[in-house]
Protein backbone atom coordinates (compact mmCIF):
# COMPACT_ATOMS: atom_id res chain seq x y z
CA UNK A 1 0.00 0.00 0.00
CA UNK A 2 1.07 3.43 -0.64
CA UNK A 3 0.89 6.43 1.33
CA UNK A 4 0.04 9.82 -0.09
CA UNK A 5 1.07 12.72 1.11
CA UNK A 6 0.13 16.44 0.54
CA UNK A 7 0.41 19.70 2.09
CA UNK A 8 -3.13 21.88 1.64
CA UNK A 9 -2.52 25.66 2.13
CA UNK A 10 -6.00 27.03 2.73
CA UNK A 11 -7.79 30.25 2.42
CA UNK A 12 -11.18 30.86 3.70
CA UNK A 13 -13.05 28.03 0.88
CA UNK A 14 -15.04 24.92 1.46
CA UNK A 15 -13.02 21.42 1.79
CA UNK A 16 -15.10 17.98 2.24
CA UNK A 17 -13.29 14.85 3.48
CA UNK A 18 -15.33 11.46 2.64
CA UNK A 19 -15.07 8.81 5.04
CA UNK A 20 -11.70 7.11 5.21
CA UNK A 21 -9.52 10.04 4.01
CA UNK A 22 -6.31 10.99 6.52
CA UNK A 23 -5.85 14.12 7.68
CA UNK A 24 -3.17 15.88 9.74
CA UNK A 25 -2.65 19.45 10.80
CA UNK A 26 1.28 19.81 10.58
CA UNK A 27 1.07 23.48 10.71
CA UNK A 28 -0.98 26.59 10.67
CA UNK A 29 -1.32 30.11 11.94
CA UNK A 30 -3.20 30.66 15.09
CA UNK A 31 -6.30 31.98 13.38
CA UNK A 32 -6.92 28.69 11.56
CA UNK A 33 -9.85 26.71 12.78
CA UNK A 34 -11.10 23.53 11.62
CA UNK A 35 -14.83 22.52 11.61
CA UNK A 36 -16.23 18.75 11.31
CA UNK A 37 -20.22 17.80 10.45
CA UNK A 38 -20.95 14.37 10.67
CA UNK A 39 -24.86 13.79 9.38
CA UNK A 40 -27.71 11.80 11.01
CA UNK A 41 -26.30 12.22 14.57
CA UNK A 42 -23.28 10.50 13.66
CA UNK A 43 -20.16 10.62 16.07
CA UNK A 44 -15.98 10.92 14.90
CA UNK A 45 -14.47 8.13 14.49
CA UNK A 46 -10.58 9.05 15.61
CA UNK A 47 -8.17 6.44 14.26
CA UNK A 48 -4.45 7.25 14.51
CA UNK A 49 -3.18 4.17 12.61
CA UNK A 50 -2.44 1.47 15.20
CA UNK A 51 -1.62 -1.97 14.14
CA UNK A 52 -5.23 -3.47 14.47
CA UNK A 53 -7.47 -0.68 13.72
CA UNK A 54 -7.65 -1.09 9.78
CA UNK A 55 -10.43 -4.02 9.91
CA UNK A 56 -12.84 -2.20 11.94
CA UNK A 57 -11.87 0.95 10.01
CA UNK A 58 -12.76 -0.31 6.82
CA UNK A 59 -16.02 -2.29 8.17
CA UNK A 60 -17.24 1.15 9.49
CA UNK A 61 -16.50 2.92 6.41
CA UNK A 62 -18.37 0.10 4.23
CA UNK A 63 -21.34 0.74 6.17
CA UNK A 64 -21.52 3.86 5.83
CA UNK A 65 -25.18 5.05 3.78
CA UNK A 66 -24.59 7.18 0.68
CA UNK A 67 -25.02 10.38 1.42
CA UNK A 68 -28.23 12.32 0.92
CA UNK A 69 -25.85 15.52 -0.89
CA UNK A 70 -22.48 15.94 -2.19
CA UNK A 71 -21.52 18.43 0.80
CA UNK A 72 -20.22 21.55 -1.93
CA UNK A 73 -22.59 20.78 -5.32
CA UNK A 74 -26.02 19.18 -3.39
CA UNK A 75 -28.27 16.28 -4.31
CA UNK A 76 -26.85 16.40 -7.80
CA UNK A 77 -23.36 16.92 -7.18
CA UNK A 78 -20.24 14.27 -8.08
CA UNK A 79 -19.46 12.99 -4.59
CA UNK A 80 -22.90 10.58 -4.75
CA UNK A 81 -22.36 9.60 -8.21
CA UNK A 82 -18.95 8.48 -7.37
CA UNK A 83 -20.09 6.73 -4.06
CA UNK A 84 -23.10 4.27 -6.17
CA UNK A 85 -20.18 4.14 -8.66
CA UNK A 86 -17.68 2.86 -6.07
CA UNK A 87 -20.66 0.46 -4.75
CA UNK A 88 -21.35 -0.88 -7.73
CA UNK A 89 -25.47 0.38 -7.27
Amino acid sequence: MKRWEFIAVLRLCDLAASAGVPHQKISASEDFAVVGAYPDGREWDLLRGLPGERPKSDHNIAALPIPDNDPIYGADGPLRQIWKAARGK
